[in-house]
């Protein structure tokens, strides 16, 4: 599912941060999917025909068992968690995570963590959705085990907080992730783990076989 805060922190203006607390999430259903298709993901010349899996998922346990048995302990979270963009860029693609936030596909932002976004518009406009039930570093196939939640979040605003949110390929090696920095005025530097990005093309086949 997916949210829409409207002035979460009440008064937030361009040049504030939004600090959002994730105090819990919580599956919806009992199943979710997994779905590959042709050109895609960091594999694209592997499969020549579409296939959607459904997975269910055990709400007491949080376990996901695959079509061939192995089972996934279930780490819900949101791929998309942001704000709006500037309205300079008017409309932008949801898919690629930019300094607003988005589609960050992020696994470490489970409940107990937070997020720090920069506010572009009145009132920041905070919204999230894209479910996982599980993922890995990145999405190899385009999804994780996609499904519905339910999330609990606390908004802070930061007055002249003047934070700026970074995207950068990981540098220890993982070709699948991005590591999402919010950095502060002053060049602190807050680490939000690593989440989804471009893979490098031969390093990332040999890893996700």
């Amino acid at each position: 599912g997916a949210g829409l805060a409207e002035d979460p922190g009440v008064g937030g203006q361009p040049g504030d941060a939004l600090e959002v607390d994730i105090e819990a999430i919580d599956l919806r259903q009992a199943w979710g999917y997994n779905a590959i298709r042709p050109l895609s993901g960091a594999l694209p010349g592997e499969f020549d025909e579409v296939r959607i899996v459904h997975i269910p998922l055990d709400l007491e346990k949080k376990i996901g068992t695959l079509s061939w048995g192995a089972e996934i302990p279930l780490k819900p979270f949101f791929g998309v968690m942001g704000v709006a963009p500037p309205p300079a860029w008017g409309m932008c693609s949801s898919i690629q995570p930019r300094p607003c936030g988005g589609n960050l596909d992020n696994k470490e932002l489970v409940a107990g963590t937070k997020l720090i976004l920069p506010v572009f518009v009145p009132g920041a406009n905070f919204s999230c959705g894209d479910g996982h039930g599980a993922q890995g570093d990145g999405e190899v196939c385009v999804t994780a085990i996609e499904t519905a939640l339910t999330g609990t979040f606390r908004f802070t605003l930061k007055k002249g907080m003047n934070v700026s949110l970074t995207i950068n390929p990981l540098k220890n090696g993982d070709p699948g992730g991005l590591l999402v920095q919010a950095v502060l005025e002053d060049g602190t530097t807050l680490g939000n783990g690593p989440g989804r990005g471009p893979a490098a093309p031969a390093a990332a086949k040999g890893k996700s076989k």
